[in-house]
């Protein structure tokens, strides 16, 4: 056994494997963020990669075993790396749990949480394909993004109406004469 293996990967493999057990039990469900940068379901892909790593880790004490025994070990492992692979890019319906495939059908229809807040009021789409407003709502007060853009040679911590060239401790009224 390879010392390294033993300590990186059978570690990392056993945190994959109570993790993806945890998200399916709706425990960890903070996991189902990663799902977003991939198109399948790496929370549920983390099993089968978990199963892997562990069996990697002590892989030389498993093919010891007699050669049928032996065979079928690394055919396992080998399933288990192209399933967990395979998860990352594509989990079928029936294999997700069922809040996951009811959280999808409310993500696709409109009624999530996120939809209800942002999404368009009273049925007005402001001409945008799929329902979805472009602008932010109007609600709340205009942040440093919604103002037009400065000048980038101003320095930022000078007043944009104040004159440059005049000394900010004078009073701007003094230079001017009465009529």
């Amino acid at each position: 056994m390879s010392p390294i293996l033993l300590f990186t990967a059978l570690p990392l493999g056993l945190f994959l494997i109570v993790a993806s057990i945890a998200t399916i039990r709706r425990t960890w469900t903070f996991l189902v963020v990663g799902d977003g940068f991939l198109p399948g379901k790496p929370s549920l892909a983390m099993l089968p990669i978990g199963v892997f790593l562990m069996g990697i880790a002590v892989d030389d004490a498993l093919l010891d075993l007699p050669q049928p025994a032996a065979g079928l070990v690394g055919l396992v492992l080998t399933a288990c790396l192209a399933l967990g692979l395979l998860g990352c890019f594509f989990v079928p319906r029936f294999l997700q749990p069922r809040w996951m495939r009811e959280s999808d059908d409310r993500i696709r229809n409109g009624t999530d949480a996120f939809s209800r807040k942002y999404g368009p009021t009273d049925g007005q789409t402001d001409g945008q394909e799929g329902g979805h407003r472009d602008a932010a709502p109007r609600d709340r007060p205009p942040t440093r993004t919604d103002t037009p853009m400065q000048d980038p040679m101003q320095d930022p911590m000078q007043d944009p109406m104040q004159d440059p060239m005049q000394d900010p401790m004078q009073d701007p009224m003094q230079d001017r004469k009465a009529p």
